[in-house]
């Protein structure tokens, strides 16, 4: 009874997310099509000595009225004079966590989290940590380096047509495995 009283996952994060000097991008994409989500919350934070900091949105943003269909990239100004990794040294951040809470559009809560570690820091080099992932994919990590989406509109072989037709919604490509190395 109840597994079948626990909400469905609604949203998923990429593997990894990526990190500059401009900028910390993670990415979230909607699991179901049919599925639009309402008053997002999201919240980024990262861990640097053992203190957690809160990691602002770019552009002054806390939340979204609405997500639907399309992926969204999460990102913090690190060029911020108030962002805790401005001139920060890479391996001193432990790891980079974000959580999102929402409500889907059949008025069920959807909440999500996920913690992306460091594999210069002190922490992802412990055998403790490197045995937890032993013969499992490997630990979601901090990616560093120039990096963008590989968002595209999926397209039939041989035409310009979208999968759905030109009067439907496009279906989009999003490579969520990883990011491409510009």
């Amino acid at each position: 009874v109840a597994r079948a009283l626990r909400p469905l996952q609604q949203v998923a994060f990429a593997p990894d997310c990526a990190m500059n000097d401009k900028e910390l991008s993670i990415r979230m994409i909607l699991v179901r099509k049919s599925v639009a989500i309402y008053d997002v919350q999201v919240k980024m934070m990262c861990t640097i000595g053992g203190n957690r900091y809160h990691l602002p949105l770019a552009r002054g943003l806390t939340s979204y009225d609405h997500m639907w269909q399309v992926p969204m990239t999460f990102k913090h100004d690190i060029t911020a004079e108030d962002s805790p990794l401005h001139g920060l040294e890479f391996a001193k951040v432990t790891s980079v966590s974000i959580s999102v809470s929402a409500t889907d559009n059949a008025g069920n809560p959807v909440m999500a989290h996920a913690m992306y570690y460091n594999p210069t820091a002190w922490l992802a080099g412990r055998p403790e940590f490197q045995g937890t992932f032993t013969n499992r994919p490997p630990y979601p990590r901090v990616l560093r380096g120039s990096y963008a989406d590989q968002i595209r509109i999926f397209r039939l072989p041989n035409t310009e047509a979208s999968y759905e037709g030109s009067s439907a919604t496009p279906t989009w490509l999003y490579n969520m495995n990883n990011f491409h190395v510009v």
